[in-house]
Order: C-alpha cells, then structure tokens, then sequence
C-alpha cells in the first residue's frame, strides 16, 4: 500500500480476528475503514468484538443500510447479508478494496474490481508500512493461525505464504474442542532477520485475497 494511506471496507471477519489478538489498531493501516450496519452488528453480537472498542477507533465509520435495490443484489444472493451489504458499500463509496476472511465474499469481489484483504494480509501490510516490528509480527500470525477454525483457509492463506518463503516446516495441526488449533513448531521461524522480513513481504504482497 505504500506511505499513502486508502480507505478500505470492512466485513466482520478482519474485525473479530485483529480484536481476538489485540491488534485492532493494525486499522489504522488504513485511512478510514467503512462498516456497514449489519456488519458492526455481526461483530459485537454476543459481544465478539464490544461496541465501544469498535467506537473507539478513529478510523472506523459506521454506516446506515443503503435504501433501494442493488443492480448486483441478485448476482450476490449467495453472500450473508455483511458481505453483500460490504461489497455495496464497496460501489456506493467507490472504494475497491475490501477487507474480508470470507472466501465466497474475496472471490465476488474480485469479480467486480475490487481487492480483497485478509486479516493475515492485514498484519504483513502493517510490518512493511513499519507500524509493527517483526517480532509483533509474527506473534500476531501465530496467533492468527490459532483462531482459526477452518483448515483450508489456513493451508490457503498468507500466513502458509509466509512459511512457504521461510523454507521452515508447516505447522502441526491439531483438533481440539471441534475446532481447529494451530501449533508452530519450535524451529517455525527462520533466525535470519532479513530472511523473515523478506518472507513476510512477500506474505504480504503474494496473494493478498488470502484470509486466516
């Protein structure tokens, strides 16, 4: 994204992630982050993300539902609410990119030209834009790794990138209470602090559709 902030839309998924890991500030990436009505609702029901850190991060605008139907209303029929009411949001404001961990919500976005980010995309970008250092970094991915629940979206994501471009073992995977828990190994992480800034560049700018 370079020195020059951009706006972003945000569904619910980045927004529960980066607050599971205490890294909601990694927002500030951005220089607005938009949320539909229906996706802030999604986040802080039973109380996932509470309202008032949602509240208190400047960059977050809440906005009202969009009245009258929408030309691709049909075509996104399959989507939850949050990530049709996201990706309109996308058009009304004119704002092609799209901060979601869904994969049918990043590849209908990408359908209409606009650029899918996930939260692991999240936390690359604000290591190479130098608001966290590398060490937050990868803290922050492995802990990301941990609350999620899907495997595929792991073994696809850009936090697979990065281990890809470590050259370091893939993480043991383990079940545990029917969720899926994310180990890293001791010898995950390369010791060569260029070579782990090089691989989380490349996490970041390899793929930035992936999610958790």
């Amino acid at each position: 994204m370079g020195a020059q902030r951009v706006a972003a839309i945000a569904d619910a998924g980045p927004l529960i992630h980066l607050y599971e890991i205490g890294q909601i500030k990694l927002l500030d990436l951005f220089s607005a982050v938009h949320v539909p009505a229906i996706v802030w609702q999604e986040a802080t029901e039973s109380g996932r993300v509470p309202d008032k850190t949602l509240l208190g991060a400047p960059v977050i605008q809440k906005h009202t539902p969009a009245q009258g139907n929408w030309r691709n209303g049909e075509r996104f029929s399959h989507l939850h609410g949050g990530e049709r009411e996201a990706l309109r949001l996308c058009e009304e404001l004119d704002i092609p990119l799209l901060l979601t961990d869904d994969l049918a919500a990043r590849e209908a976005a990408v359908g209409v030209g606009v650029t899918p980010v996930g939260s692991v995309g999240i936390v690359a970008k604000s290591h190479v834009a130098g608001m966290i250092d590398i060490s937050e970094a990868e803290r922050a991915l492995r802990q990301l790794g941990v609350v999620s629940r899907n495997r595929r979206k792991f073994r696809h994501s850009n936090l697979a990138q990065y281990e890809r471009s470590c050259n370091q073992v893939p993480y043991e995977d383990r079940l545990m209470g029917g969720g899926l828990a994310v180990t890293p190994r001791a010898s995950m992480w390369p010791q060569s602090a260029p070579a782990r800034a090089s691989a989380l560049r490349a996490a970041s700018f390899s793929g930035d559709q992936a999610a958790v």
